[in-house]
């Protein structure tokens, strides 16, 4: 029990998805226009519940231990600025109150600072590749992302020279924060739920440097804006289809009876949705009539289709691997793989067909709360 109680970082990480089950409820009721919300904000909330709850929660509590192969002691002065940094941004960013969220991406940011001098320190032995640098420059984007996102209620956007710093916030998030993240994980994690080697280890360091100059080019694209703008975002789109596409090849190559792993398709379904986006990119930036609301809806699309997907498949594992080695499975069933599918089809249907979109979208968000309920018993069943 001693072991389980010291790392908060993980089981923060169970608390972060059982409210972003609620917030998917929440979701949902709100868009059968059962509830009422004048909040536009909300939904931000809801994305970053997962994009900055789980996901920092997860990394900073396992990564370092994982990496040294030795138990490393919990920073409770990380813990405390990080969750203190979340609550007042969270709430600041739901009542758009600029000071709270100014206040609580400096915490954010302070705590990612320590955690990435931290990981730096460290070396990965056992394997002959090492993902170390995944999770550095996933920090720098992590960093970059923070000062973007509170630079918008700060005002120093413009002093920064930032087109659109909204897109630039976002693509750093998603493009260079968490797909660096999942990439670095997924290397980590295969070995021990495949019991097999990735196909290629030498292509690591391939990945590694496509990835990142995908997402570096992604974000330099709408912080230039102007005339280089799309070329600048083309590239980085090719590069980074390119790096997912040899990542993904890794793993699938050295597995067997892939479509009875049910957690192993979470994580495959999940990737299968990240190109959603940026198949209609090319039509957003040309700016043709009938895609414009497919900007507006993305980083919901990604949250749920993509990374709430691999969440479901890998927190329970996570989980397992250090509290009960005996009961590690990578997470997820039929329903849940279902449903979270489901669910994004219905979003994105719900994009193009506006007058409908309310209801696609209340289905969506009704079958989502759905697939997370597989990933809260198998995280919960952990502990028992």
């Amino acid at each position: 029990m001693k072991e389980k109680i010291s790392n908060p970082f993980l089981l923060m990480s169970f608390t972060y998805l059982f409210i972003g089950t609620l917030v998917a409820v929440q979701a949902a009721l709100l868009s059968f226009g059962l509830i009422e919300s004048g909040a536009s904000s909300i939904t931000w909330v809801r994305i970053h519940f997962i994009t900055l709850g789980i996901m920092t929660q997860l990394i900073f509590g396992y990564i370092p231990s994982y990496i040294s192969k030795s138990t490393i002691s919990v920073r409770w002065d990380v813990f405390l600025t990080l969750n203190s940094g979340f609550i007042l941004f969270f709430y600041g960013r739901a009542i758009l109150d600029s000071v709270l969220m100014i206040t609580g991406g400096t915490l954010i940011f302070t705590a990612t600072s320590l955690f990435m001098f931290k990981i730096n320190s460290l070396k990965s032995e056992d394997k002959g590749y090492s993902t170390h640098m995944f999770y550095v420059i996933a920090s720098i984007f992590l960093l970059t992302g923070i000062i973007i996102g509170t630079g918008i209620w700060a005002g120093w956007s413009e002093p920064l020279g930032i087109f659109n710093a909204l897109e630039a916030h976002i693509h750093a998030q998603n493009w260079g924060f968490l797909s660096l993240v999942f990439a670095g994980l997924l290397m980590d994690l295969y070995p021990k739920f495949a019991n097999k080697e990735i196909a290629n280890p030498e292509s690591i360091n391939r990945i590694l440097i496509l990835l990142t100059m995908g997402g570096f080019t992604l974000v330099l694209s709408p912080w230039l804006g102007g005339s280089f703008a799309i070329p600048i975002a083309v590239f980085g789109m090719l590069v980074f289809i390119i790096g997912t596409i040899m990542l993904l090849q890794n793993m699938i190559r050295p597995m067997d009876n892939i479509r009875e792993n049910i957690g192993f398709m979470h994580i495959i379904g999940g990737y299968s949705w990240i190109f959603m986006p940026l198949v209609f990119a090319p039509f957003v930036l040309l700016k043709i009539p009938g895609f414009n609301h497919v900007e507006a809806n993305a980083p919901q699309a990604l949250v749920y289709g993509w990374i709430l997907q691999i969440l479901i498949a890998i927190l329970p594992f996570i989980l397992g691997l250090l509290f009960a080695p005996e009961k590690a499975k990578l997470g997820g069933n039929k329903i849940s793989f279902i449903t979270v599918n489901l669910g994004s089809i219905f979003l994105w249907i719900g994009i193009f067909i506006i007058d409908s979109s309310p209801v696609l979208h209340g289905i969506a968000y009704s079958l989502w709360f759905i697939s997370f309920i597989p990933a809260l018993r198998d995280s919960y069943n952990i502990f028992q």
